[in-house]
């Protein structure tokens, strides 16, 4: 399939790859057909930084089920790396009898950088997302929608609460907060900050 989409691309002179969706559509094949390992190289391998923990919880359900608790284990602590607000992986580990505590976020940013953060974003036009402070942590809210913690991976990478998706905050040259990237579910959707 990638080399369809990439030869696709080359016959009409640009880059193109697999979409995201293609590829947790695949994963998500794989899993159906009991391929597990396959079904985690390609999910750990094509989201690099991002998988989505609800592929990442299905892996450790399904290694479970199969008595793998090692790769079980595995899979779930990556959900909490990537999406440490995840409920799902620490009530499996927690049924597993697995401590899981040092896979939970710990990263503290003070709220002199959060403050940096706090503005309006534009992810698409017509779109507004507003962060701010709210008892000494960002807060996101998208227009029409409840507003929902911020919760840090980094410095500059958040997780948000209740959903598979993070945040990441980017500088101009000048070191001032211009920008935002959201990612959900291989998806990138950048905007500029507009406020």
């Amino acid at each position: 399939i990638q080399s369809s989409y990439v030869d696709g691309g080359r016959r009409f002179n640009y880059e193109r790859g697999v979409p995201p969706l293609m590829i947790l559509s695949l994963v998500d094949q794989l899993i159906a057909l009991n391929r597990y390992d396959e079904a985690a190289v390609l999910l750990t391998e094509k989201f690099e930084g991002n998988p989505p923990s609800y592929f990442l919880n299905l892996l450790g359900r399904r290694f479970n089920e199969i008595g793998d608790k090692a790769r079980a284990e595995e899979f779930y602590r990556l959900s909490l790396k990537y999406n440490p607000t995840d409920s799902i992986a620490p009530a499996r580990l927690t049924e597993m009898g697995i401590d899981f505590a040092d896979a939970l976020s710990t990263i503290q940013v003070s709220e002199t950088i959060l403050d940096r953060y706090v503005g309006t974003y534009e992810p698409m036009p017509g779109l507004e997302l507003r962060v701010y402070m709210e008892e000494g942590k960002l807060v996101q809210q998208i227009t029409g929608q409840p507003s929902t913690d911020l919760v840090p991976i980094t410095e500059s990478r958040f997780s948000v609460v209740g959903a598979d998706a993070q945040v990441e905050f980017f500088e101009d040259d000048n070191s001032v907060v211009d920008r935002l990237m959201i990612y959900q579910f291989g998806q990138e959707v950048g905007g500029p900050k507009i406020e």
